[in-house]
């Protein structure tokens, strides 16, 4: 039986979270999610998620103090694909810096989305 892995969706825009949510429910996954980087910090502790989709833009904390910190938890081995608007080279760049796996902008196909997604996971 497939591992049901849990992905942690970082997005102040209730409405991605629910296309997100629903769309990664239909294909087996556990879903938490947060409005802001400290309650995501706060939620990546005790729920461990495999992934997280961590917007760039968000309340309390950027992106990418998001991911830099998730990236410092003992015992916390998640993939981060930063998911935003903002799909410029700068913000790429800034995200790999920040310890992301992955970038895709919002714009991407919800495939697209999958396969990164299955691909990261395959590596846990």
């Amino acid at each position: 039986m497939k591992k049901k892995f849990t992905i942690l969706i970082v997005d102040d825009n209730v409405d991605t979270i629910e296309t997100l949510t629903d769309l990664l429910k239909e294909h087996g996954y556990n879903v938490v999610a947060a409005e802001d980087g400290i309650k995501a910090l706060e939620i990546a502790k005790k729920e461990k998620p495999a992934l997280a989709l961590v917007d760039i833009r968000l309340p309390k904390l950027d992106g990418y103090e998001v991911c830099r910190r998730i990236k410092k938890i003992k015992g916390l081995d998640t993939k981060l694909i930063l998911f935003t608007a903002y799909g410029d080279a700068v913000n790429v760049a800034m995200a790999k810096k920040a310890g992301a796996d992955d970038f895709l902008g919002k714009t991407a196909e919800f495939a697209n989305l999958l396969r990164s997604i299955e691909n990261l996971l395959k590596k846990n």
